[in-house]
């Protein structure tokens, strides 16, 4: 009995060592911007931060604190077609950390507005599922930094569109994609994403690099 103690001591101990820390999944619920900024700059593996139905007028957000491919860091509608996330700047949420999900969100853009998500270097395991996106020259662009490209995400599900011809002389693209691997688009919807200056050349979607 005592070796039968021992061993299972001894499988407890490989098991969590070869696991690593235990997560704790907490619900975040959030009511305003600031309670959306707070919360994602605090964030801990395993959260999921729930957005209360309302608007939400947000500038703009870093994305910094990492998620696990065990445990990501969720960003959703609590009830989706209920919250709005309203944007006039350029760039709305830079994320540079792995795993992240942002599922059920609807996001307005304005007349300068570049990329809803700017995802950069080492953000692996990004997901955009369930949400739509509008006002933006390139709702959703991905770039190297630092030596490394985001890998592994998948973008799902979502509606990309604009209510007029964007005003800039910059790329209108709604799904820009430079490097990376291993990335998943499918069952979105794309249209409307006309430019009205520079060269008037425009693209649904593409990846390079």
């Amino acid at each position: 009995r005592d070796m039968r103690g021992r061993l299972s001591g001894l499988l407890a101990l490989c098991v969590t060592i070869g696991l690593g820390s235990p997560v704790t999944a907490r619900d975040v619920p959030v009511t305003d911007a600031a309670g959306l900024t707070r919360a994602i700059a605090v964030a801990e593996p395993g959260d999921a931060i729930l957005l209360a139905p309302g608007d939400y007028r947000l500038e703009r957000i870093s994305v910094i604190r990492p998620g696990r491919a065990d445990a990501p860091i969720r960003v959703t509608a609590r009830e989706p077609g209920k919250t709005r996330v309203q944007f006039s700047g350029t760039e709305l949420f830079r994320v540079g950390a792995p795993h992240w999900h942002f599922i059920g969100l609807d996001i307005e853009g304005a007349v300068n507005a570049s990329h809803a998500f700017h995802v950069v270097g080492g953000a692996d395991g990004f997901v955009l599922r369930g949400s739509r996106l509008r006002g933006f020259h390139a709702a959703l662009k991905a770039n190297p930094e630092g030596g490394e490209a985001p890998d592994d995400a998948v973008i799902e599900g979502n509606v990309f569109y604009n209510a007029a011809p964007r005003l800039t002389e910059k790329p209108v693209t709604p799904i820009d994609v430079v490097g990376g691997d291993r990335w998943v688009i499918r069952g979105n919807f794309i249209a409307d994403f006309a430019k009205a200056r520079g060269n008037r050349i425009s693209y649904g979607a593409f990846l390079k690099g």
